[in-house]
């Protein structure tokens, strides 16, 4: 029989327990008493097997006749990589020799049960050999709990999230009681509390203590860490437990705006509309230079910029989201006449910003002359429709080249993406110009009112919006609904089939419904959501989104028309005018956004085209990576450098974190994403935002959070999401009404809802957070409300 092994953790180089297999969670408590922490006195056992135990007896003598806890301490567990959490087993309150020996007979045998093998199988790690274990005495807690030094669910090292109960931790731990949950800043200032009824809580002293220790160990530890901690009765601070947080990605900032000017304000409307969410490093070195590239062309163009800098100006990325800079658009608002900061605000962000403060205005000769500079730049937005048209008819992708091929043709014509986000910027602008000028004459010069605001909605809605992409894609999407629903094959494929064998079959057969299924790809099958993030799929490479919305369709009937307002017959003729300017300006924008939209997915296929490449060559590990990559980026892995496919796979798993942050509408400086944020409820409990669509509806909620989601949407749904864009048009001939956290008059979304009659109001912060699904609502996009109501018999 070996002989036991067993040392005192109190006093012990950590290193030392590591080199005798004592595993992590002794070695950790070894370091957090090395650092001065409040450790309980414990004594680590190595290698214990049944045979090789140490004598109760020899363990009271050390630790005293008290309640001992004993914990598993094996090698991985409460590492780096794998944490083992809950896996082995723990026994606590142990008092006497004969418990104690039972308790450590219990632990040992945990190394080998059966879901700590499946836990290893999962973690891809080899089968364990040995077992350490921790004898330590029990803290007899008022509260115990646990203390994340960064939050494990947004990746944020910003934030700590506190978790406990009254009395034992285990109630917490093995999850038979609701905790206290506490979302802290650095410093410890409580920013929410959710707490069950009347339980009892931690003072903020207590809160604050136990973040500001808990902070200053995880900085020595350097790495964001899980404490398990406890407060006695003498209101004495322990800390029992440390590991690693192993979930963490790599730290979202990466490629965050630096020498940020923290007198700049810099907004996600618009951009966030455009490309809500995170984007990936090759959007941000693609989508985003090109918008830049397009906004420092109108400045250069209006006579307020000497020449177009490479570098990005206009566009900001914080924790993988994109914003623009308000501030850079200073020398134009000061320097071209007929621009103003409230026009700017109300064209880029929906509203006036009495935090927008450019600076004096340029005397009146050098605003006139750069006021005629920006008539000619409006004037020439059909030249530049045609241009792209022309750039777009000759951008086609090489056959047959090998990867270094490949990049070289991308990095050639970049230069054709950037001048297509020019051409698009002059399209749009007049569109942007005119929304705001139609608010100032229905309001007659004033701060405009809900009233204005539904007032305008209605004047847009109104009139001829004949050729308007986003109409036809919508009522392309409902026609193409009714000749399904009409082809007894088409309609039974498309409502029983595996999306798989639906597509394969649609792409095939002779039927009208098939038919029409590819006339309607043909037409817009390079739109998609999210549609100019270069990761994602085009409907014409990926259906399966269309599919979704098509199949809600055809199992409805066709939509009724929809009631029609009459607002132009009773405002005057100036208003009359502007608003049909508007909506010709809307067509024309929609029209080059289709463009850049396919200019878009020459470049998607042919990155994809390299990507694929590149894996073939043993250069990627998946295509995919190629995403995750800036494109200046790419040229490193080309001439040899595949260490850095691991960096990819690295940013790969810190998207999904950066998705979930969510950052004000509006900022100063760098930007920090927001904590839980409310809605603005009036005090008749209606949220209240902006009407951009008219109508009045009342119907159950769907909150969508990800197209996924659009394949559960129902005939006569109210429609909740963060942001809408295009490639979400199909299900406007399903849906009752809209309501988003962001948009504003001039937004995709509110066009199409719009051109489809649906009910819409926008800038609903946190509504998705705030409705479920299935809640009964009634929406306003006359006042701009929405509230809860009850549904009619």
């Amino acid at each position: 029989m070996s002989s036991p092994r067993w040392m005192r953790v109190q006093g012990t180089d950590p290193d030392v327990l590591a080199g005798e297999g004592a595993g992590g969670k002794a070695t950790g408590l070894a370091r957090l008493d090395q650092l001065g922490a409040a450790v309980p006195p414990a004594i680590a056992i190595f290698d214990a097997t049944a045979a090789s135990l140490p004598a109760a007896e020899d363990l009271l003598a050390q630790l005293g006749e008290v309640p001992l806890a004993v914990r598993s301490s094996a090698l991985g567990e409460d590492g780096g990589q794998s944490s083992y959490a809950g896996q082995y087993e723990s026994v606590l309150n142990v008092v006497g020799a004969s418990a104690l020996r039972e308790a450590m007979l219990t632990c040992v045998a945990s190394l080998d049960s059966s879901r700590v093998a499946s836990y290893r199988r999962e973690a891809g790690e080899p089968s364990g050999s040995s077992m350490s274990l921790v004898v330590q005495q029990m803290v007899q807690p008022t509260f115990a709990g646990v203390l994340f030094t960064a939050d494990p669910t947004t990746g944020r090292r910003d934030r700590m999230i506190l978790d406990y109960v009254p009395g034992l931790g285990d109630a917490l731990v093995d999850g038979s009681s609701d905790p206290v949950h506490v979302l802290l800043a650095t410093d410890g200032t409580i920013i929410e509390i959710e707490a069950p009824s009347a339980s009892q809580q931690l003072t903020s002293e207590q809160v604050r203590h136990l973040a500001r220790e808990g902070r200053e160990l995880a900085d020595k530890l350097g790495h964001a860490t899980d404490f398990e901690w406890a407060f006695d009765a003498d209101g004495q601070l322990w800390w029992l437990q440390a590991r690693p947080i192993t979930t963490l990605p790599m730290p979202l900032d990466e490629f965050d705006t630096q020498g940020v000017d923290a007198s700049h304000l810099y907004t996600r409307c618009n951009i966030g509309e455009m490309m809500p969410g995170a984007v990936t490093p090759l959007t941000m070195s693609t989508t985003m230079r090109g918008i830049d590239y397009g906004i420092q062309a109108m400045q250069v163009a209006v006579g307020v910029q000497d020449r177009i800098d490479r570098t990005q100006r206009f566009t900001a990325f914080f924790r993988g989201h994109s914003f623009l800079n308000l501030g850079a658009f200073g020398p134009m608002v000061r320097g071209v006449a007929g621009s103003n900061p409230e026009r700017l605000c109300r064209a880029l962000c929906g509203r006036p910003l009495d935090e927008y403060q450019p600076g004096p205005p340029r005397p009146w000769w050098v605003r006139g002359g750069n006021g005629l500079r920006f008539g000619h730049y409006l004037w020439s937005g059909a030249a530049h429709r045609r241009q792209l048209e022309r750039d777009l008819a000759r951008m086609v992708v090489p056959e047959s080249l090998d990867a270094h091929e490949l990049y070289a043709w991308i990095t050639d014509h970049l230069q054709v993406l950037d001048e297509a986000y020019d051409h698009h910027m002059t399209s749009s602008a007049v569109a942007g110009a005119l929304v705001p000028a139609l608010l100032e004459v229905l309001s007659e010069g004033k701060p405009p009112t809900v009233e204005h605001e539904a007032q305008c909605a209605a004047l847009l809605s109104e009139g001829d919006t004949a050729g308007a992409e986003s109409l036809d894609i919508a009522a392309g999407a409902q026609h193409l609904a009714h000749v399904v629903r009409s082809d007894p094959a088409a309609r039974d494929v498309v409502l029983q089939s595996t999306p798989e064998a639906a597509m394969a079959w649609l792409d095939e057969a002779d039927t009208p419904g098939a038919a029409a299924w590819r006339s309607y790809l043909e037409r817009h099958g390079h739109r998609a959501v999210r549609e100019l993030e270069m990761r994602q799929p085009e409907w014409r490479e990926d259906p399966s989104p269309l599919l979704a919305s098509l199949k809600v369709a055809v199992s409805m009937g066709d939509a009724a028309p929809r009631p029609q307002t009459d607002v132009l017959n009773r405002v005057g003729a100036v208003p009359r005018w502007l608003a049909g300017k508007a909506r010709r300006a809307a067509s024309g924008r929609e029209a080059t956004k289709s463009m850049l939209v396919a200019m878009t997915v020459v470049f998607k296929r042919a990155y994809r085209a390299l990507a694929r490449a590149m894996v073939a060559e043993g250069l990627l590990e998946d295509p995919d990576q190629i995403f995750f990559f800036r494109h200046e980026e790419i040229a490193e892995v080309l001439a040899g450098d595949t260490a850095r496919c691991r960096v990819a796979s690295q940013r790969r798993d810190a998207l999904a974190y950066q998705t979930r942050l969510t950052f004000p509408e509006v900022f100063s400086g760098e930007g920090v994403p927001e904590d839980p944020v409310r809605p603005i409820a009036s005090e008749d409990g209606q949220w209240v935002g902006k009407p951009v669509s008219p109508g009045c509806v009342e119907g159950p909620v769907r909150v969508v959070q990800s197209v996924a989601d659009l394949a559960l949407v129902s005939p006569g749904d109210i429609l909740l999401a963060s942001v809408v864009d295009v490639g979400w048009t199909p299900c406007f001939s399903v849906i009752a009404g809209l309501a988003t956290e962001v948009g504003s008059a001039v937004s995709h979304g509110a066009v199409v809802a719009r051109e489809f009659g649906v009910p819409a109001v926008v800038g609903l912060r946190g509504i998705t957070q705030q409705l479920e699904t299935g809640a009964w609502v009634r929406l306003d996009a006359t006042a701009g409300t929405l509230s809860r109501c009850e549904p009619e018999a």
